[in-house]
């Protein structure tokens, strides 16, 4: 007898984007390339009285910044006792391998249980599906199982209002008081769609019953929720976690002399460091005597910040200054020049006159400098590395894509990490 044996052809395909990606078609193996990218953000118009805090990836935790991976297969709801949100069913319910069952007998049949949480801020389409048994008449399924919505906008505010929820012609939701959400107006054992608004950041999804089955045990199975307006076959929900923590956040920042966005790099490798973070004191070599080299000083003075570890040109953010080309410029503001940074105050602020020495504008700056230093991150000459616990290199290492859909999401706080991906794909 001779045996054949089955090969599926496969490409590794390319993916990008940030805080989740999708990944389609896929063969379960494990990535050929899992990448984590910085980013660095600030508020509009950074002055000396109108600071703006320079934000980075990662929640900084008692002086940690904590990145949190999750990848999971098609089925985003994990129903499971771990899982567990919110419920009001105390002692009515057991769950296992993902089916609940709620003991209804002399029981209203008003309990309800909410999971985790789901990310729809860039997928607003969601299918809903799971199965309603009564164990001692199985034939009878009832009005079946119900799925609840709790939603949330961006800012975590709770929503109530079901026209800011769904969108015009989704499937007819109603608020309920009881379940603290909303509550789909038929069963959902044959599956149902529905598209939420752009107001919806994420939902908490749970389940209930109809009281009509409250004759009966009720046991719910195969509650899926996946992206999209396609009912497909239920898959058990999967999920691998990786919990990283870094002395520093993860920096990206764009240069504004190239445009290039320069971005520090994770990988199960280590980490590549693009920036430095630090503070320009009283205390940190400067020049002072650029005036003298054709720099104009007439309404602000112009200062350098001496350090050869910087890149010429590089990327640079001040919490305190604006960052444009000032050599020429007379505005209050940051640029990276030959290893350093050009720094420009006005002469009103440091209590300058016109025509002043390069000593005499040293002491005002000296002055300013004491009690209002100035906060940079700025580009490296040469990126440096550092590696990560060997734990945590072998969960990267072991972290995979499923059969079908797999989803990869990356919890890293206010600032967004990028996520590059390459996985096996059914060609």
């Amino acid at each position: 007898m001779i045996r054949r044996r089955t090969i599926t052809s496969y490409v590794w395909n390319s993916v990008s984007g940030n805080k989740m990606v999708i990944l389609l078609n896929c063969i379960r193996n494990f990535f050929r390339k899992f990448e984590l990218l910085g980013n660095s953000v600030q508020g509009e118009n950074p002055a000396p009285d109108n600071l703006q805090e320079i934000k980075s990836v990662g929640k900084e935790v008692e002086g940690k910044y904590l990145l949190d991976v999750k990848v999971t297969g098609k089925n985003l709801l994990n129903v499971s006792t771990e899982a567990i949100s919110g419920k009001n069913a105390d002692g009515k319910y057991n769950i296992q391998d993902g089916v609940i069952t709620f003991n209804t007998i002399n029981n209203w049949g008003g309990d309800y249980i909410y999971f985790n949480s789901i990310d729809t801020r860039n997928n607003k389409n969601l299918t809903f599906s799971g199965n309603a048994t009564l164990p001692e008449n199985p034939s009878d399924i009832g009005r079946g199982c119900r799925i609840l919505v709790i939603a949330y906008d961006k800012n975590g505010a709770l929503l109530t209002d079901v026209d800011t929820i769904f969108a015009k012609n989704s499937w007819q939701w109603i608020y309920n008081k009881y379940y603290k959400g909303y509550n789909s107006s038929n069963r959902i054992n044959e599956g149902l769609s529905a598209k939420l608004t752009d107001e919806v950041d994420k939902i908490t999804v749970g389940v209930c019953y109809s009281n009509t089955v409250a004759d009966y045990p009720v046991r719910i199975s195969d509650v899926q929720v996946e992206y999209g307006t396609v009912n497909t076959e239920y898959e058990p929900y999967t999920e691998q976690t990786v919990q990283i923590a870094l002395d520093e956040p993860l920096m990206g920042i764009r240069r504004i002399t190239d445009g290039k966005n320069v971005q520090e790099a994770l990988n199960s490798s280590g980490i590549t460091r693009r920036f430095k973070r630090f503070g320009i004191t009283k205390d940190t070599p400067i020049t002072y005597t650029l005036g003298q080299y054709g720099a104009p000083e007439t309404n602000t003075v112009i200062c350098r910040y001496k350090d050869t570890s910087l890149k010429k040109a590089g990327a640079v953010l001040c919490e305190e200054l604006k960052n444009i080309n000032n050599w020429a410029k007379e505005e209050e503001s940051v640029s990276m020049t030959e290893q350093g940074i050009d720094f420009r105050l006005s002469r009103e602020r440091l209590g300058l006159g016109s025509n002043t020495t390069p000593e005499e504008n040293k002491v005002a700056v000296i002055k300013y400098l004491t009690d209002h230093p100035l906060h940079c991150v700025a580009e490296l000459n040469v990126p440096t590395t550092e590696p990560l616990p060997e734990s945590v290199q072998q969960q990267l290492q072991a972290l995979h894509s499923e059969n079908g859909t797999t989803h990869v999401f990356v919890d890293s706080g206010e600032v967004e990490a990028g996520i590059n991906i390459e996985y096996k794909y059914k060609s």
